[in-house]
């Protein structure tokens, strides 16, 4: 059953080893351009990429606000300091990528340093299937092995 052990133990750290989460769409919802200025609204989206061999499905993103800003699934209500849990996303393997709905963050309600990290995302749960392993890993481009028929040919 090793091979089975080690399959268990790769899935384990698959979102960590095989998937990158950026935070993209950045745009103002409401406020002034072009900075983002103290208790403004954001939107944003979540964009996964799975550069592994299998499908991540069903997956669910853990979103939260830092430095003082707040997240939301809405432009106008629902701001909270604690972890928006979205998703249902399929993320195919082999360079997929797929982006969540608009999300929404507000600055904090005092001015921070360049660089502040506002918002963060990872990957919470998830599920998986073998269907890219196997239907990318076993094209017809080896042309082996090959069957042949061979015999005499009389005149």
């Amino acid at each position: 059953m090793a091979v089975l052990t080690d399959i268990a133990n790769e899935l384990d750290t698959y979102p960590i080893d095989e998937a990158t989460v950026e935070i993209v769409d950045v745009a103002l919802q409401s406020g002034t351009q072009p900075v983002v200025n103290t208790s403004e609204t954001w939107r944003f989206k979540v964009k996964v990429e799975n550069n592994g061999h299998i499908n991540m499905t069903d997956v669910s993103l853990h979103v939260f606000g830092v430095n003082g800003a707040l997240v939301s699934q809405s432009p106008a209500t629902g701001f909270t300091s604690g972890t928006l849990d979205v998703g249902a996303l399929t993320v195919n393997g082999g360079g997929g990528s797929q982006k969540s709905d608009f999300l929404y963050f507000k600055a904090p309600p005092t001015a921070q340093p360049a660089g502040t990290v506002l918002v963060e995302a990872h990957v919470g749960r998830w599920s998986c299937n073998f269907d890219h392993y196997f239907t990318n890993h076993t094209k017809d481009d080896l042309h082996a092995p090959q069957g042949t028929y061979a015999a005499q040919v009389f005149p």
